[in-house]
């Protein structure tokens, strides 16, 4: 590149091409016909050997042309030295570069961070929209265990009531039937009752009339009498009523002593119902109720009807 004289430099020309106009302190006149540039006038200076660049003071007028050992910028008032403008120079352009490189750099780590910003919006957005999927799959099997609970406890209740609307049932059929079984019993518990009501009535009368006398070997008046009444001192047996017509009867009332445990014995002949043969009760003054029958085929059927043991 070639030099350029001061006067026709642009902003775009080096400083180190840049040529001024020169006073030589070595000459004795002070002026040297001629410029140099920047560049030669570091290497002039620089080949002296009396003057160092750093003691080689030039100065500037208005228009900038050297006139002196001091170089005073433009409208500025400190003096400076070739070496200290070649350092200026070498900072300005280390200070651009500088500047070029910060400048890359804050643009690179803008690029990235805009990158990592939009990595981030494209990560978050990504999890928000996995979360509301979380949640409507949540909420839709809260929804669907929620329906079934309560399906079920339809059905429990349901179940329930019928269970209870039978229970209820069952039970009222088996109140009836009870109440059923408590009229019969009691209807027939009167009937008995007003069956022995006139044999108690008439007991006084059949003592008297139609007492009978205990011995070990009993016979009944068969002929004679239909109700007889015995104290029994000790031990009997009943003979059989030889002859005593088909369809007849005769009840004996039995009464045990003080002593009691009394017991009856029947000679052959008497038949019993379901072949259970009567045992007299035990306890001293125990009332027991025989009736006896004749049947058609000549034997006599005892049938005990009152007993109080």
């Amino acid at each position: 590149m070639a030099d350029t004289p001061i006067s026709q430099m642009t902003p775009f020309t080096p400083l180190a091409r840049m040529l001024l106009p020169v006073a030589d302190p070595a000459l004795g006149n002070g002026l040297k016909n001629g410029s140099v540039s920047i560049l030669a006038l570091a290497s002039y200076f620089g080949g002296i050997s009396s003057i160092g660049v750093a003691n080689a003071i030039v100065t500037t007028d208005a228009l900038g042309n050297i006139s002196g050992q001091q170089v005073i910028p433009t409208g500025g008032t400190v003096p400076i030295t070739l070496a200290a403008l070649a350092a200026s120079v070498a900072t300005d352009n280390n200070a651009g570069a500088l500047i070029a490189a910060e400048t890359t750099r804050a643009e690179a780590a803008e690029a990235t961070l805009t990158s990592n910003l939009a990595s981030e919006a494209t990560t978050r957005a990504t999890a928000d929209a996995t979360n509301a999927n979380a949640i409507t799959a949540e909420t839709t099997r809260a929804e669907a265990a929620e329906a079934t609970l309560t399906g079920n406890l339809a059905s429990e209740v349901t179940a329930r009531s019928a269970a209870i609307s039978s229970e209820a049932t069952t039970r009222a059929t088996a109140d009836a039937t009870n109440a059923n079984a408590i009229t019969a019993e009691t209807t027939r518990a009167e009937a008995a009752e007003a069956t022995l009501q006139p044999k108690a009535a008439n007991t006084d009368t059949v003592i008297a009339a139609n007492a009978l006398v205990w011995s070990s070997s009993l016979v009944l008046p068969w002929a004679t009498e239909s109700t007889v009444y015995a104290t029994a001192t000790s031990n009997a047996t009943l003979a059989f009523p030889t002859g005593a017509p088909a369809g007849t009867k005769i009840t004996l009332i039995i009464t045990q002593d003080a002593t009691g445990s009394r017991l009856l014995a029947f000679a052959a002949g008497f038949v019993n119902p379901l072949g259970i043969v009567p045992v007299l009760s035990t306890a001293p003054g125990a009332v027991d109720v025989l009736d006896f029958y004749m049947l058609p085929s000549g034997k006599c059927m005892v049938l005990p009807i009152y007993g109080v043991a």
